[in-house]
């Protein structure tokens, strides 16, 4: 780093990322908490905890997302993504992955609460549960869902362990350790994941199922946590430690992997429709004609318009993916999006019996204020940036 960009560094005012996302996240709580309490009291347990889940699968995906950039970054052991690995390791910490493992119970101890096919006398004459059931039983959905807690947990833990060696001592052998734990990390991540979001989203539709369904959801929350990260150093770009770091060169870097997102995004929307509509099956065609009716219509087509199309637009001029401050703007676009577009694939099949937003709302703001609070304490619980002195020659690597 030249001198003129050292002293920049040193003069430039100290970033609020940790107190801003504690102040938020305190906000969202009480508000969401009370909220949710408050309307949901009167609309019956089945309906608080179906709103419940809702919420927490948004915020757990969140942290699902950035734990696969995590093990993305250690895997290709890339340069440029080094000044906001700390951004992801808080996100998937293994504080945060035991609260979100402890705020699951809920709903892993209530399951006939949500479920129809844990109830005897609904199965008792549906043909379709009767041959699922060696899936579809308690005993499965708890050891794909705390099975993948553990899995996160003790991987996560693995990964940030070494890299808090290297932090301390400087010695960059640890990273070929994390290139060895990542790679088969990212594949047990990716094929546990799948029986995760089977067990505990895709069997609300019992009858309905879906070969792309985790994958799908994957790439989507991966999308939002690269939205988070750039909505939240897009905004602290002048501040340190990011300032000099999180540059154009930064940013393009980035918005190109956003841009890939993106598509791949669309690709597995509009592929999981196209050879529904082909098929034409009632037990494929049921889930898309439960978001055939208002406001689902309506939000399909402001998903593929709001979440494809204007981010594509941005992304592919090359000057939207060189600005921080368009970057920020579009992460907060795509981040908010993202709770829509998650609003449209879950709630029809939580088949509310008394449907209330502000049940919905309160429970999304509840959690997202939990998530905010353990990553804040996270993130200002270490040095912002990983051990390395070579961030100008990351950031410019082009």
């Amino acid at each position: 780093m030249s001198d003129t960009e050292t002293t920049m560094h040193e003069s430039a005012p100290k970033n609020t990322i940790g107190t801003n996302y504690s102040i938020l996240g305190v906000l969202l709580l009480l508000v969401g908490g009370g909220l949710f309490a408050a309307t949901g009291m009167g609309a019956g347990m089945e309906n608080m905890l179906r709103s419940y889940l809702y919420g927490y699968m948004f915020w757990s995906g969140m942290t699902i997302g950035c734990f696969g950039l995590m093990l993305l970054h250690h895997t290709i052991r890339a340069r440029w993504s080094r000044p906001v690995l700390r951004i992801w390791e808080s996100a998937c910490s293994p504080l945060m992955l035991v609260i979100q493992a402890v705020a699951f119970l809920p709903i892993a101890m209530n399951l006939k609460l949500i479920y129809k096919w844990m109830k005897p006398e609904v199965v008792a004459v549906d043909k379709i549960l009767q041959n699922k059931a060696f899936y579809l039983n308690p005993t499965v959905f708890y050891i794909t869902t705390f099975g993948f807690f553990a899995f996160m947990i003790f991987w996560s833990y693995q990964l940030q362990a070494l890299q808090r060696k290297e932090d301390a001592t400087g010695d960059k052998s640890y990273a070929d350790k994390r290139a060895v734990w990542a790679p088969p990390g990212l594949l047990f991540f990716v094929l546990l994941l799948n029986f995760f979001y089977t067990s505990v989203l895709m069997s609300l539709d019992a009858h309905w199922f879906s070969t792309i369904y985790g994958v799908w959801l994957m790439v989507g929350f991966a999308l939002a946590g690269l939205a988070f990260t750039g909505m939240t150093v897009g905004t602290q770009h002048k501040r340190a430690p990011f300032v000099g770091i999180i540059n154009e060169k930064f940013t393009y870097d980035i918005g190109v992997l956003t841009l890939a997102f993106t598509l791949l995004w669309a690709y597995f929307t509009f592929s999981q429709f196209l050879i529904t509509w082909s098929g034409n099956l009632p037990e494929f065609t049921v889930w898309f004609v439960d978001r055939s009716v208002q406001p689902y219509s309506t939000l399909a087509g402001m998903g593929m318009f709001a979440q494809f199309l204007i981010p594509f637009i941005v992304l592919l001029q090359p000057a939207s993916r060189r600005n921080p401050a368009v970057f920020a703007a579009l992460g907060g676009w795509v981040f908010s999006v993202r709770m829509f577009d998650f609003y449209y694939v879950v709630v029809p099949s939580l088949h509310l019996t008394s449907p209330n937003a502000l049940t919905l709302i309160g429970g999304l703001f509840a959690m997202g204020g939990l998530w905010l609070l353990v990553f804040a304490l996270q993130y200002k619980s270490r040095p912002e940036l990983v051990n390395g002195s070579d961030y100008q020659l990351a950031a410019n690597h082009g």
